[in-house]
């Protein structure tokens, strides 16, 4: 079979996929442009450059896209004990806000030479 082209397959292409994210964030305008009655999952496929079929494969129905859309990059529950055992200097709220934008889920304290426990 010298010289045949071998066509792909059914099924995902190879490597990594951005099309959820993509989904996501068509998702997050139009939810913002439109509110939640006047987004369509075809609307938000059309958006993406995705088929709908594929809006339900990640994520059902509309209410389902709408609360993966809504949901803040970071985990609240996670992010408030580090910035209430930070030091009460306003670096936690500096710091708090570049790991909001960032998207982080912070780990540890940022580290200081004051002692930070509350009285």
């Amino acid at each position: 079979m010298t010289g045949a082209v071998r066509s792909r397959g059914p099924g995902r292409r190879p490597g990594p996929t951005e099309t959820r994210e993509a989904i996501l964030a068509s998702a997050r305008e139009l939810f913002a442009e439109k509110g939640y009655d006047g987004a369509s999952l075809r609307a938000i496929a059309r958006e993406a450059g995705v088929d709908p079929a594929l809006v339900h494969h990640f994520f059902g129905n509309k209410e389902g896209v709408f609360i993966a859309a809504m949901r803040f990059p970071v985990d609240p529950g996670r992010l408030l004990p580090v910035i209430m055992a930070a030091p009460r200097s306003g670096s936690a709220r500096r710091w708090s806000a570049r790991s909001w934008r960032s998207g982080a889920t912070p780990t540890a304290a940022p580290r200081s030479s004051r002692c930070c426990a509350r009285r």
